[in-house]
């Protein structure tokens, strides 16, 4: 094999060269590569004298660029057909270089086999069975009916919208949340940790808010039993003000009154 690789027609030959082996002058004309470290330049090759050395083994590049175009362009449509990956403002998927769009089409088809396992569990009526205390003493379960299938889509589950658990406002804060969730015949308790912001206010006690969802951590927790209740009645006297603050205290204990 004379050279390493040949590529045909690259370019037309407005400078009539001939070729390095036939010495015709083709309309277009290729390029002929010797092998890496030869230290040979490379020569000008018509399509004809390029055929004979790809058939003796050297590589048709002209052949490897098509091949790579049609792999680029099966690869962009099945990541475009999956969604995992969408087009927006600063990238567009065509834009990526062949080795991310590899590692995207990866990426993509295991998210398609996970969305295609969560899709086929079904859950059995014994399953999403609850007993009646359950809508009184944990009226904020979370359960399979809610979008839960598995143990691991919970993380996914509270990171997409999470600061309804979080009590903030102006004056108050809570960083930790603690949610009962059931999935099947399993309870598990999880603790959210979050990043709070805050700003001073021109009148009145600093604004409070969710920044963002630190941690999602959770374990897996005995069936809840029936939380029993024995009532007691208290007087006090308020202000208004005070009375709003007492309130906002039950509530974050989650006591009832």
């Amino acid at each position: 094999m004379k050279y390493q690789a040949v590529w045909k027609n690259a370019f037309l030959n407005t400078t009539s060269r001939k070729c390095k082996e036939c010495k015709e002058v083709p309309e277009r004309i290729g390029i002929a590569q010797y092998p890496d470290g030869s230290g040979k330049a490379n020569e000008s090759i018509c399509s004809v004298c390029g055929d004979k050395h790809i058939s003796l083994g050297s590589k048709d590049i002209e052949k490897i660029k098509k091949e790579n175009k049609e792999s680029r362009e099966e690869m962009i449509s099945r990541i475009k057909e999956i969604g995992f990956y969408k087009d927006n403002y600063y990238r567009k998927v065509s834009d990526s270089s062949t080795e991310d769009l590899k590692a995207m089409l990866l990426r993509s088809e295991e998210h398609q086999a996970k969305m295609d396992r969560l899709n086929a569990i079904t859950f059995t009526e014994e399953e999403l069975f609850l007993e009646g205390y359950f809508a009184t003493d944990y009226p904020d379960l979370i359960q399979s009916e809610n979008g839960l299938r598995s143990e691991e889509e919970i993380e996914d589950y509270f990171r997409s919208d999470y600061s309804d658990f979080f009590d903030c406002g102006q004056g108050f804060s809570q960083d930790t949340a603690v949610v009962l969730i059931k999935i099947g015949f399993k309870f598990y308790h999880v603790t959210l940790t979050a990043e709070i912001g805050s700003a001073k206010q021109d009148i009145g006690d600093r604004l409070y808010w969710v920044e963002e969802l630190e941690k999602v951590e959770w374990k897996e927790t005995e069936k809840p039993k029936p939380i029993l209740v024995k009532s007691y009645s208290y007087s006090f006297e308020f202000t208004l003000e005070e009375k709003a603050d007492f309130e906002r205290m039950l509530l974050q204990h989650e006591y009832k009154f």
